[in-house]
């Protein structure tokens, strides 16, 4: 058996450093990145002064069950997919098969109120649109597909040619 002596009298433990939690990090850069994207809003409406003036582009979204506040890309993880809902066209079946859910809130003003992780989605059985496109990027990822989510998407901008070319997966014939 092996004792440790006691420590001597004059020994000084120094106080641990403070860490700043990552919440107060995200919330941080969140002010920053609204702050730029206000002045480029301003910028932009007066070269574009038809554009839609109360647009957001997030970059952080409060987590639903945490309440901590994280970036979207994070809620983003790969999700390892049954062989049998593999193919492309069982797994959006599948995904489809959950509810889709909307605020009234979300409804009124077209602003998507909050993100699930897609444990929470999978878990409840339902969400909104947006929680419906993190569950399929995820599996995608999963599937090891390049798979992204791209908030918005305005009929304008680009031809369909155009976008089957930047996702193979979309049906140009539509």
């Amino acid at each position: 058996m092996f004792f440790i002596p006691p420590m001597p009298d004059n020994v000084e433990l120094p106080d641990p450093p403070q860490v700043q939690s990552s919440n107060d990090i995200w919330s941080q850069v969140t002010k920053k990145w609204n702050a730029d994207f206000s002045k480029y809003q301003k910028m932009y409406s007066e070269w574009f002064p038809d554009a839609p003036t109360d647009r957001r582009f997030l970059c952080t979204a409060e987590h639903v069950q945490t309440r901590s506040t994280f970036p979207l890309p994070s809620f983003l993880a790969p999700i390892a997919v049954p062989s049998q809902i593999s193919p492309e066209g069982e797994l959006l079946h599948w995904i489809n098969s959950i509810t889709f859910l909307s605020p009234p809130k979300q409804m009124r003003d077209g602003r998507i109120a909050s993100w699930q992780v897609p444990s929470s989605i999978l878990i409840t059985r339902k969400g909104g649109a947006n929680d419906h496109a993190i569950l399929l990027c995820s599996c995608l990822l999963g599937l090891d597909y390049d798979a992204y989510v791209c908030k918005g998407r305005s009929p304008h901008c680009c031809a369909r040619r155009q976008m089957t070319a930047l996702a193979p997966l979309v049906d140009a014939t539509t």
